[in-house]
C-alpha cells in the first residue's frame, strides 16, 4: 500500500527525489511538464529527437535546480530501450515516473490517409510508448518501486478532429491507462493519464494572457500554456495528491469542447 502523507510530512517540492523521464521533453508541453517537474524536486531525464529544442529545455531546468540530463532517442526505435534505461540509472537512478509525451500528427483525412502516414503517428503515439512503459513496469516490478506512468493523450481521443489516425491514436492511450491500471495495480504502479485542449506552444510563454485567443474554450476564450499540462502532471504523479488515482485521465482544457461545435468550428476542422 502506498504511503499517505499528512500535511506536516509533505517536503518542499511534491517531487523530492524522484527521477522522472519524460518524451518529447523538448517540445511545447514536455517543457512545461520538465520545468514544473525541476520545480518541485525531480530530476528529469529529457528524451528527445530534437537534440537543439530539448538542450534550450536542459538550461533551463538547470536553473531551476540541479541534476537533469538530455538524451538523444527516437521513441519508434525500441530495441534501444533498455540500453537508454540502462544510461538514465547509471546517471541519475532508476526511474520512478515515466511521461509519454512524444506526439505526432499529419495533415490526413481519412480519404487522403496513406500508409506511411498511419504508420508514423501510431509508431510514435502508440507503439514506442506500449513497449517503453512495458520496460519502465518490468524494471519497477523488479526493484519492488511503485512507480507512477502518464500518458499524455488528447481531448480528440473522444472529440473529431479531421485527423482519424491521430485521433483514433489518442483513444487507443486512452485505454491502454485502464488497461495498464488494472494489470499493475497488484503491483502498486499507478497509471494515469492527461488529455489536453488546445495548448499554445509557439513560444515558451508563462503568461497565461499571452496564449492565443480560441473562442471554443469557455474558460477565458485562450487556449491554455505547456504550464497548464504541466501542472496537472506534478498533481497526478504526485503520491501527495493522487495516492489513490490510477486508471484515470484527467481532461485539462478550460471547458474546451463541453458545448456544441458551432458550424464555423467544423469549417476549421474540415
Amino acid at each position: 500500500m502506498r504511503k499517505e502523507f499528512s500535511p506536516e510530512e509533505r517536503k518542499e517540492g511534491f517531487l523530492e527525489g524522484k527521477v522522472a523521464l519524460v518524451t518529447g521533453g523538448g517540445g511545447g508541453i514536455g517543457w512545461g511538464i520538465v520545468t514544473e517537474f525541476a520545480r518541485e524536486g525531480a530530476r528529469v531525464a529529457i528524451v528527445d529527437i530534437d537534440e537543439r529544442q530539448s538542450r534550450e529545455v536542459l538550461s533551463l531546468a538547470e536553473e531551476i535546480s540541479p541534476g537533469h540530463y538530455f538524451y538523444r532517442a527516437d521513441i519508434r526505435d525500441i530495441g534501444r530501450f533498455e540500453g537508454l534505461l540502462d544510461r538514465i540509472e547509471a546517471d541519475i537512478g532508476m526511474v520512478d515516473v515515466l511521461v509519454n509525451n512524444a506526439g505526432v500528427n499529419t495533415p490526413h483525412s481519412f480519404l487522403e490517409m496513406t500508409p506511411e502516414a498511419f504508420d508514423q503517428v501510431y509508431d510514435v503515439n502508440v507503439r514506442g510508448h506500449f513497449f517503453l512503459s512495458q520496460e519502465v513496469a518490468k524494471r519497477m516490478i523488479a526493484a519492488q518501486k511503485q512507480g507512477v506512468i502518464l500518458f499524455i493523450t488528447s481531448v480528440h481521443q473522444e472529440v473529431v478532429q479531421g485527423h482519424p489516425h491521430y485521433s483514433s491514436s489518442k483513444a487507443s492511450l486512452s485505454m491502454l491507462v485502464k488497461e495498464m491500471a488494472v494489470e499493475l495495480a497488484p503491483y502498486g504502479i499507478r497509471v494515469v493519464g492527461i488529455a489536453p485542449g488546445g495548448i499554445y506552444i509557439e513560444k515558451r510563454v508563462e503568461d497565461p494572457g499571452l496564449a492565443n485567443d480560441e473562442p471554443s474554450v469557455i474558460l477565458g476564450g485562450k487556449n491554455g500554456i505547456p504550464r497548464d499540462i504541466g501542472r496537472a502532471a506534478v498533481m497526478l504523479v504526485s503520491d501527495y495528491w493522487s495516492r489513490h488515482i490510477t486508471g484515470e485521465v484527467l481532461t485539462v482544457a478550460g471547458g474546451q469542447y463541453l458545448l456544441p461545435a458551432s458550424r464555423e468550428t467544423c469549417r476549421r476542422l474540415f
